[in-house]
């Protein structure tokens, strides 16, 4: 039975910020590979499913197929580990790039660091030097490059191996929220309104890419049709249907 819940408090890459403390590099290192790649598996389903929708917004969101991390998303004994491993330091690392995204036209590479969107400076020391842990900097960064591209072609000031390079990169439309993958043994997908979320379980339960899409589509066409801006909508919205009147009528829509 998958499930949704209306405006729930998510991360970029909900999974990676669950990772086990580990004192190695190395081992730090694959294990967020492996969950990077899990993310990207899901980014990449959303993503075409997003494009192809691209007409169904009134207002389509300028989208950029990037999945990224940052220092904060990670406990603080773990965070010198994820700088050796990724070399990642104040800005916001390049984990995956969905293919023939926009972010792959404009050239980003897995492992660049974002330093600056447009005019916008997303470096923060203080932030990622701290004690708290938090997806709240991921959040507001996909808010900020969401917000860029939405006025056109977008410079990124990037740093690759050291050097400091310039990018231009021209956001693609689409409609329905971009798609990300939580780390939880719950078999569960929801959507908030920008965003859809698939567990990992249920990742691992699906037989084929075509399953995982058509629960995908499904928590966009919540978001298309606006229903996690209902406020009679909150709590448990049941795929099968279980519920009051109104939640089966909105699964059925």
């Amino acid at each position: 039975m998958l499930a949704r819940t209306a405006k729930r408090s998510i991360t970029t890459l909900a999974c990676i910020a669950a990772v086990a403390a580990s004192s190695a590099a190395g081992a730090a290192g694959v294990s967020i590979r492996t969950l990077g790649a899990q993310q990207l598996h899901v980014a990449t389903i959303g993503y075409r499913l997003a494009v192809a929708n691209g007409r169904a917004c009134a207002r389509p969101e300028m989208m950029s197929g990037l999945v990224t991390h940052d220092l904060m998303q990670y406990a603080p004994a773990i965070r010198p580990a994820i700088t050796q491993a990724f070399s990642l330091t104040d800005g916001f690392g390049v984990l995956g790039i969905v293919p023939g995204s926009a972010a792959d036209r404009a050239g980003l590479q897995v492992d660049d660091e974002i330093l600056a969107v447009g005019n916008a400076n997303v470096e923060n020391a203080a932030a990622v030097q701290g004690r708290v842990q938090s997806s709240a900097r991921e959040d507001q960064f996909s808010v900020t490059l969401s917000q860029a591209l939405a006025n056109g072609p977008t410079a990124l000031l990037v740093r690759r191996q050291g050097q400091l390079i310039h990018l231009t990169i021209a956001g693609q439309a689409g409609c329905g929220g971009t798609a990300l993958l939580a780390n939880s043994s719950d078999l569960n997908a929801w959507s908030d309104g920008r965003h859809v979320v698939i567990t990992s379980a249920l990742m691992a339960q699906a037989a084929s890419d075509d399953e995982l899409a058509f629960v995908i589509a499904h928590e966009m066409a919540h978001n298309i049709l606006g229903h996690s801006t209902d406020d009679n909508a909150q709590g448990l919205l049941s795929l099968l249907g279980i519920g009051s009147g109104r939640v089966r009528r909105m699964e059925i829509d």
